[in-house]
């Protein structure tokens, strides 16, 4: 630190005074401009580590709730399956066995869709955690039974079939997460929390990233005056000032004073 001190004061004491810019002080401003770079790559694979950390630890739980749910509906499903096998034992040519198995990978497959899609609108759904996020879909499963009931009432000629269906549907969902079990709803409230903390990491290291690209653009235009041994003067800051200014500088509200003389 006090080596770069020291080379900071001779550059200014030499810029000031017109001379050539030491060779120290040149590369020192070159090593700068690349640790910039380096610091902006890093923090930008960090991110997106930090993204997909986050991203796998959602999925883990989400994967967890769908298990809880569906297992109890894979043995009344396997109990079905056994019990038509078992009516089935004596030699026949019927197919039947094979039929329902075949049924049954079917039904499974659109039970774990149908849970994925619901531990999706749980995290989709407003609120900053599982209780109000329960509140959410309450009221919208009320206000969806409402408009059922009109949609109905006035299907006289049929012409609201689709709507009906569509709603019907929709209904079903919203009943379903309602009927989630605490257990279940552990892994809810455990994928919010970790979108949570993915929403504020993310968002701390987009304000660093803001950051140094200001550096950057600000250290480009004093790195060209050492470049050529001008004479950083006042217009020569100003320039590299207008210079960062044109970056992206929300949330730098500290910085937007400095430029803007505030």
């Amino acid at each position: 630190m006090k080596k770069r001190v020291l080379y900071l004061c001779i550059a200014v004491s030499a810029l000031l005074c017109g001379c050539v810019t030491p060779q120290a002080i040149k590369e020192a401003s070159t090593n700068h401009a690349q640790n910039l770079n380096q610091l902006q790559q890093s923090t930008e694979t960090y991110r997106a580590q930090a993204a997909s950390d986050y991203d796998r630890r959602i999925d883990l739980q989400k994967q967890a709730y769908i298990a809880q749910r569906v297992s109890s509906k894979i043995d009344a499903l396997t109990e079905n399956l056994i019990g038509a096998a078992a009516a089935a034992a004596q030699p026949t040519v019927d197919d039947k066995p094979s039929r329902d198995f075949i049924t049954f990978a079917g039904e499974l497959r659109e039970e774990y869709r149908f849970e994925g899609d619901n531990f999706n609108f749980w995290l989709t759904a407003a609120g900053d955690d599982v209780d109000a996020k329960k509140k959410t879909i309450t009221d919208q499963a009320t206000a969806l039974e409402q408009t059922l009931t009109t949609l109905k009432n006035g299907n006289n000629g049929g012409e609201n079939d689709s709507d009906i269906r569509r709603r019907e549907h929709a209904l079903k969902g919203l009943r379903a997460a309602l009927e989630a079990t605490p257990d279940a709803l552990a892994h809810v409230s455990a994928a919010v929390e970790f979108a949570k903390q993915k929403t504020l990491r993310l968002a701390k290291l987009d304000l660093l990233l803001q950051q140094i690209k200001v550096m950057k653009s600000f250290h480009a235009v004093v790195d060209d005056y050492l470049a050529i041994d001008a004479t950083i003067d006042a217009g020569a800051i100003a320039k590299a000032a207008a210079a960062g200014s044109k970056m992206d500088l929300t949330g730098l509200t500290e910085l937007q004073q400095v430029i803007g003389g505030k």
